[in-house]
């Protein structure tokens, strides 16, 4: 009697085990370095970006947070991640680059504020010492300013915290010579 009683058990240890295995496995092959990202140069080559290539470039630590259209303050916390102009290189006079997230929002930067040194556009992979993939906002695009804030009125947005994307997918840089033409007036 203790042996039919054993089987099962041992049965269903061993099930569970082998899915746990599997699962891992799978996880492995589908990203066997870690998370990742798309970058689109100008030209239309794209380019995997994972988090061990972030974690080699040079990297930007600071504090950092952004006022929202509400006047409410947010995301307040200490991020790390490769300014932005590092990770896409040089940009031309016109040229804007596209940051797209996991849930499809996307915002549009200029060269000016790519480049702006009094507000580094950074993607960040950690806050808090909380690294992509166990920080739950993925790789995000956040500014970050000395003072550590970035409000409305000095970002000369309706809303600082709307260039605050998270769980990034894909950063493309799209040139002056690639927009689409303005539809001529009626």
């Amino acid at each position: 009697m203790r042996r039919r009683i054993r089987r099962p058990w041992l049965l269903g240890f061993v099930l569970v085990l082998a899915t746990l295995l599997v699962t891992f496995l799978v996880r492995v092959a589908r990203d066997p370095t870690g998370p990742a990202l798309t970058v689109t140069a100008a030209d239309g080559r794209a380019r995997t970006v994972r988090l061990a290539d972030l974690r080699r470039m040079p990297s930007l630590t600071r504090a950092g947070s952004y006022q929202n259209q509400y006047g409410n303050w947010g995301g307040a916390g200490v991020y790390t991640g490769v300014l932005l102009v590092d990770l896409l290189g040089s940009m031309e006079d016109g040229d804007e680059v596209v940051v797209r997230g996991a849930d499809g929002y996307e915002v549009a930067l200029d060269r000016a504020r790519v480049e702006g040194p009094d507000y580094p556009v950074v993607v960040a992979y950690a806050v808090d010492g909380i690294t992509v993939p166990s920080w739950k906002d993925g790789f995000r695009l956040v500014v970050l300013p000395e003072d550590g804030g970035v409000s409305n009125a000095e970002y000369g947005a309706a809303s600082a915290g709307s260039f605050w994307v998270t769980c990034i997918v894909r950063i493309s840089l799209v040139s002056q010579d690639e927009a689409a033409p303005a539809p001529e007036p009626l």
